[in-house]
């Protein structure tokens, strides 16, 4: 069998709950090359995933020190889990999970929910933890003043019938497979400049939408 790599930390200068730095999350060394590239070493760290989370909502202490994934994380954040968590002791003040807006990445992001949940909630509860969503497409035309970008299938199908409506009849359409398949500028404005990018907060609530899906029930309004 073969064992699986460990997670990858491109650590950042400042550290500290007022430092204004964040703890950016993606999936795999080809999403870690690309955030290399475009973040601000100075306040944004990156550590890389290798593979899916486990899921460790019924796991025991034991069991989440010894996943490489989360012994990783644990180490980076830097304050402890469980109830041997400081709040204090964190090393960042934002947690932001980056992960591609496809199954396998919502599958992730799930799970990182489930353990953040389980193990962490006072960051869930402090709002310390956010989303940022690289789009899966990019919709031009010669008609647009500027690129519009589409997270959804339904998204990108409602933006170009809007666009055929106003008289754009063959907009161009780009599927984005992931971070590192995006402009090195387009992602820096989207996911990683803080005067551009959009951060979605998450919260218990969002972690208990993930244990009612992983657990087959119906999930809370």
């Amino acid at each position: 069998m073969r064992r699986r790599r460990e997670p990858s930390l491109h650590d950042c200068e400042v550290h500290g709950l007022d430092a204004g730095s964040e703890l950016i999350i993606v999936e795999g060394e080809s999403a870690l090359g690309a955030a290399e590239i475009v973040r601000d070493p100075q306040w944004q760290a990156i550590l890389a995933m290798q593979g899916k989370p486990m899921n460790t909502r019924k796991a025991s202490r034991v069991k989440v020190s010894e996943n490489v994934q989360f012994r990783a994380l644990i180490e980076a954040i830097g304050s402890g889990f469980g109830e041997l968590h400081v709040p204090e002791r964190r090393r960042y003040e934002r947690i932001v999970l980056m992960l591609d807006p496809d199954a396998d990445g919502i599958h992730s992001r799930a799970l990182l929910l489930l353990f953040f949940h389980r193990w962490l909630p006072a960051l869930l509860n402090d709002g310390v933890i956010y989303s940022a969503l690289p789009p899966l497409w990019e919709i031009t035309s010669e008609r647009l003043e500027a690129p519009l970008h589409a997270w959804t299938a339904k998204q990108r199908k409602r933006l170009t019938d809007d666009l055929q409506a106003q008289g754009v009849k063959q907009p161009t359409v780009t599927r984005y497979r992931g971070l590192a398949s995006m402009p090195a500028d387009k992602l820096h404005r989207l996911c990683f400049d803080p005067a551009e990018r959009t951060l979605t907060r998450l919260t218990p609530q969002h972690a208990e939408s993930a244990i009612a899906a992983f657990e087959g029930l119906k999930a809370p309004r």
